[in-house]
């Protein structure tokens, strides 16, 4: 099980409650052990997962615009969003597709669209927190 760890809190209550609602939708990969990627149980929970994701991207870019977030700096994370965007439709075409895929291989992928891009990108916004 994952949880959001102090050190990769944002500071800003909106993002840092989404991470950890998609740690949570994370967790609920592990759940079932025997799930595989092809099973309906683990394909709609990645769905879930998924779509808030991107639910998660689109408010992420609202806040940093909200801030005043540079223009280049908003585009290199709009960039990133788009990376892992394109890495959830080429998995969601391999689940289409049939083809056979390992459970931990996919969890390890969405564990880095969430944990790596929060260490990679969400971090570099910890400046723009205004305080409580």
């Amino acid at each position: 099980m994952v949880a959001l760890p102090k050190q990769l809190e944002i500071g800003i209550p909106s993002i840092d409650e989404e991470h950890k609602a998609l740690l949570s939708q994370l967790n609920g990969l592990f759940v079932h052990p025997g799930d595989t990627p092809q099973s309906a149980e683990f394909s709609e929970a990645l769905s879930r997962l998924t779509s808030e994701l991107l639910d998660h991207f689109a408010s992420e870019e609202r806040v940093m615009r909200a801030l005043g977030i540079s223009a280049d700096r908003l585009a290199r994370h709009i960039d990133a969003h788009n990376a892992v965007i394109e890495q959830i439709t080429e998995l969601s075409f391999d689940l289409m597709r049939r083809k056979s895929l390992h459970r931990d291989d996919v969890i390890f992928q969405v564990r880095e669209w969430i944990i790596g891009h929060l260490a990679d990108h969400d971090l570099e916004l910890r400046g723009f927190a205004r305080p409580a």
